[in-house]
C-alpha cells in the first residue's frame, strides 16, 4: 500500500540531492523508480531492524546498517520497516 511510503527530498547547498525514503510495512518490501533526477553518483544509506518487534539495549543492537552505490537507473527496493538515505552528488 502506498500509505507504508514516506518520502521527501532536498537540494543540500553542496549542490547534492538527498533523498530520504520510509517504508512504514513491517511485513512487505516496496519498490519505487527515480525518474527526472539529474545523473550523478548515486549512494544508499539503509538501516533496518533486525525484526519489527526487536529491542534495543546498550548489549543488544538490533539496527543494521547498509551502505551501497546505485546505478544510474533502475527499481530501489525498501525493505520492510527501513529508513533509506539516497544521495545524488
Amino acid at each position: 500500500p502506498i500509505d507504508a511510503l514516506r518520502i521527501s527530498a532536498v537540494l543540500r547547498e553542496d549542490g547534492n540531492l538527498c533523498i530520504a525514503a520510509v517504508n512504514r510495512d513491517p511485513d512487505n518490501s516496496h519498490t519505487i523508480t527515480l525518474e527526472g533526477i539529474p545523473a550523478g553518483q548515486r549512494t544508499l544509506l539503509r538501516l533496518e531492524g533486525t525484526a519489527p518487534d526487536a529491542v534495543c539495549d546498550l548489549e543488544t543492537c538490533c539496527v543494521r546498517e547498509t551502505e551501497l552505490t546505485l546505478p544510474q537507473d533502475g527499481p530501489i527496493t525498501l525493505p520492510p520497516a527501513s529508513v533509506s538515505l539516497i544521495t545524488i552528488v
